[in-house]
């Protein structure tokens, strides 16, 4: 029946079963944020008021843990999962994909009003006390914000400044981030399986301030 309506090969989510049987190509998803083989990898989490707590569905890509699972995702799902395995030599495998649905218009809000200890964080720190030799006082002036110390930018989970500088900062730090999720998720893939394909993520459109 699928032949018949012309169907030639298994996206995302297709039937292990079909994918067995060796007759028709297929893709792979090897994970999502939830998944087993990526447990304990830290998820940007803003502190709101009253103490709570908000886990923004991405992860932090600064993590350890990120590189050191997400880098080799491929061979740990393989060593758990025979279909996997069988996947990186069998010739009907087109690739794989990756996560789906990750929010990454809550990257910024996610990185800016994260906790003190998010990795994350503390790489933007760091990107902003290079750019403004280590001066509060010049961030404050380009971002106009009254930030006292370093320690009180780290301790933030309110203030989104409205600047200029403030936009260019930070998406040129989303840029930095995605540049890193997808070089190390296309890592895991190619280490062990050169020659099948990454394909990436699945994206949903939507938008989320802050």
């Amino acid at each position: 029946r699928l032949r018949a309506w012309g169907i030639n090969s298994i996206g995302n989510w297709g039937s292990s079963e079909f994918m067995a049987m060796g007759k028709i190509p297929y893709t792979m998803s090897l994970g999502e944020i939830n998944s087993k083989a990526l447990k304990g990898i830290r998820r940007l989490q803003i502190r709101e008021s009253g103490g709570k707590f908000r886990s923004v569905k991405f992860y932090d890509v600064f993590d350890p843990a990120f590189e050191e699972k997400m880098g080799n995702l491929l061979r740990l799902r393989a060593e758990e999962t025979p279909s996997v395995k069988k996947s990186i030599d069998d010739p009907m495998c087109i690739g794989y994909f990756v996560d789906n649905e990750l929010q990454f218009g809550g990257i910024v809000g996610g990185v800016v009003k994260a906790v003190p200890d998010q990795p994350a964080k503390l790489e933007l720190i760091r990107d902003l006390m290079a750019k403004y030799d280590g001066s509060i006082e010049k961030l404050n002036e380009a971002w106009k914000t009254k930030f006292a110390y370093w320690d009180a930018f780290a301790a933030n989970n309110k203030t989104i400044p409205d600047s200029p500088a403030y936009r260019a900062d930070v998406g040129a730090f989303r840029a930095k981030f995605a540049d890193r999720y997808f070089e190390i998720c296309k890592r895991g893939i190619k280490s062990v399986a050169p020659h099948r394909l990454y394909l990436g993520c699945r994206f949903v459109g939507f938008r989320q301030n802050g």
